[in-house]
């Protein structure tokens, strides 16, 4: 079942990474669940939060970013591909799940504060938020496409989240 598991986390890397290359800013966000000490089965009950703060925050980001555009034309969908990282980590007091986020598909007044901005505002609404967002322009967006698998390499299968995935349909 490992090398089965494997094989489809090393496809799942290079598909993403193929979409990767759309991407040209990455975005962190904390949240405040810490998994520190935590069992396995409350580890899994707070990934189910921020996933949950992640649903919050999507449509309201993409509204800031495009208006009503991204419902209604599909070109106009930004690129996002999350990752929820700190699943694995149960032993450092200081470390919280957080969401790494390729972001692409940008309308071209987006600059990078102005993305910082909007993802922190938006973010902040959530109750399970941190205010430590950070967000950066990528200079290779294959190099963070890689990162973000890094718990991947670990035996979290699971840290990218694949079913909130969005991107226009001809990148799919």
């Amino acid at each position: 079942m490992a090398q089965l598991q494997q094989q489809a986390a090393q496809a799942q890397q290079e598909w993403i990474a193929g979409i990767a290359q759309h991407c040209t800013h990455q975005l962190t966000l904390h949240t405040s669940l810490s998994t520190y000490n935590n069992s396995p089965s409350t580890v899994e009950r707070l990934a189910t939060e921020a996933t949950a703060a992640l649903n919050y925050f999507v449509p309201r980001f993409n509204r800031v970013l495009t208006g009503n555009g991204w419902r209604r034309k599909p070109a106009y969908i930004p690129i996002l591909i999350p990752a929820l990282e700190g699943t694995t980590n149960t032993y450092d007091r200081y470390r919280t799940l957080h969401w790494h986020i390729l972001i692409g598909n940008l309308p071209q007044h987006c600059t990078t504060e102005l993305l910082h901005t909007a993802a922190q505002t938006v973010w902040l609404q959530h109750a399970a938020a941190s205010a430590d967002t950070n967000c950066t322009q990528l200079w290779h967006a294959p190099g963070f496409s890689n990162y973000i698998h890094k718990e991947t390499r670990r035996g979290n299968y699971d840290c990218v989240a694949t079913q909130l995935i969005q991107a226009p349909p001809q990148l799919l």
